[in-house]
């Protein structure tokens, strides 16, 4: 059941059938609501009301993953984007993969394919100890330069 759903969110869900045979289903930590056992039942909730290009305000301390819903990644202010998928090999003997509801970008069949959107602060370095003009600035996008940031927190909505 999805806890937050602020005005605007239309809800949705995507149940996928596990592989039963060899089944290693392991599910620790802060995840996003749903069920994650034998099979996986994920809720989300998605709007698109506006236009992805303009930007929307979310905390941005730490890099995070959305869901992509539409055909280009929502801007964040102060954030840049990388698209990614995550694929999930489901049961090839009569499947029960399920879904409702107003869903994120994805390829549902036998198999499950989501795709996010992975968000990260621009940080920016001085050289020479120009901080206060910006003199010599070099812009460097956080994955490549600091990988200890690589620890992500993701917000599903």
């Amino acid at each position: 059941m999805i806890i937050l759903n602020s005005t605007g969110f239309s809800e949705g869900w995507i149940k996928w059938d596990d592989e039963d045979t060899k089944n290693s289903n392991l599910a620790s930590g802060r995840r996003p609501d749903g069920t994650y056992r034998e099979d996986t039942l994920l809720y989300f909730c998605c709007r698109s009301d506006g236009s992805a290009d303009t930007p929307i305000e979310l905390p941005i301390r730490l890099p995070f993953f959305l869901l992509k819903h539409a055909s280009k990644c929502q801007a964040v202010m102060g954030m840049r984007v990388i698209e990614e998928w995550l694929f999930w090999d489901c049961e090839d003997k009569e499947n029960k993969n399920r879904w409702s509801g107003e869903l994120p970008e994805s390829l549902l069949a036998k198999d499950i394919k989501l795709f996010f959107c992975y968000y990260f602060q621009m940080w920016t370095t001085c050289q020479c100890g120009s901080t206060t003009k910006k003199l010599g600035c070099l812009a460097l996008d956080a994955p490549y330069v600091l990988p200890w940031m690589m620890m992500m927190l993701i917000y599903f909505i």
